[in-house]
């Protein structure tokens, strides 16, 4: 049931309608290092200079963790950098960092504390990422993260990464706009 109801969710949250009221909604932008806890939900985001998957370049990465703020074993997590790439990888029982999937593209910072609510948009910064919090009627919060055009709106062909207390997924984003799951994991 679940893959029923993700898939219609995400094609709402890919348009990035807004939810809520105006009053609602706030634009951060982020900086490198800035870490990201989504209100009421157990989901965390952190803005890096990416390393392997995307050298030098912008990336936001978004976990669940517990309550001392270390990964969740057995969860998953998903990253996207400014170039593109998107990866996910699970955390053992021994909070190791396995990878589960992996897409390249072709192609000492002070951190703030920041609580992200439902509406509120986080911009990355040296990239075109945009991140979304969204908590639609009756289901749990989440976060959206995808590379932006000049009008705002999902790149097509890149990467769309999910992350909810429930779920993680990554979603190519066909060239009619369509998107398509290649990857999802439960949270535990």
């Amino acid at each position: 049931m679940r893959r029923i109801v993700w898939p219609a969710a995400l094609a709402c949250v890919l348009a990035l309608v807004p939810p809520g009221s105006a009053r609602d909604e706030r634009v951060v932008k982020l900086r490198v290092g800035d870490l990201v806890d989504v209100a009421g939900t157990q989901i965390a985001c952190q803005i890096v200079v990416s390393g392997a998957l995307s050298p030098g370049r912008s990336s936001v990465s978004c976990l669940k963790e517990g309550p001392r703020g270390l990964p969740v074993a057995g969860s998953y997590a998903v990253t996207l950098t400014a170039t593109g790439a998107v990866e996910a990888y699970m955390f053992t029982k021994k909070r190791q960092v396995k990878p589960v999937y992996r897409h390249r593209a072709g192609l000492g910072v002070q951190s703030r504390y920041i609580t992200a609510r439902p509406g509120d948009l986080m911009l990355v910064p040296n990239s075109d990422i945009v991140c979304g919090v969204r908590k639609p009627s009756g289901a749990q919060a989440y976060v959206v993260c995808f590379r932006a055009n000049s009008k705002g709106l999902q790149r097509t062909g890149s990467y769309t990464i999910l992350c909810s207390d429930r779920l993680v997924a990554i979603l190519h984003i066909a060239r009619d706009g369509s998107p398509r799951q290649v990857f999802e994991h439960s949270n535990p």
